[in-house]
């Protein structure tokens, strides 16, 4: 099978007078794994407040099409709130935990997400 889908898969016999008997069964095929992410670098456990960050590059490793998987990154704050992050870096001003998570989903839906955790210093 190349393709995920539905199959019908149909067997049929005869005997030698002529009978003749059939069975069909209905095959799924589905991809059910995740997709991974590969990071060049880490995030640091630990800031001042007021530090920029650099998040980390990554590569996609996934059974399908790589090219046809999302990855979205997030940061939570100390108070709740959380921001879609875009770019290369992002400054923490205030003081508490952050959490930064990356989210990765593939074309058949399969997902993974990674959360680090950002403790800022005043």
């Amino acid at each position: 099978v190349e393709k995920y889908g539905a199959y019908t898969i149909t067997y049929s016999t005869k005997d030698a007078e002529g009978n003749v008997a059939s069975v069909t069964r209905y095959v799924y095929c589905s991809d059910s794994v995740k997709p991974e992410l590969i990071f060049d670098g880490s995030l640091p456990q630990s800031v001042k407040s007021g530090t920029t960050i650099k998040l980390p590059s990554y590569t996609i490793k996934d059974n399908g099409d790589v090219s046809k998987a999302k990855v979205f990154v997030y940061m939570c704050t100390p108070d709740g709130v959380m921001y879609t992050l875009k770019g290369e870096g992002v400054k923490l001003t205030g003081h508490g935990e952050y959490e930064i998570y990356y989210y990765v989903q593939d074309e058949n839906d399969n997902s993974a997400y990674y959360r680090f955790k950002i403790v800022v210093n005043e």
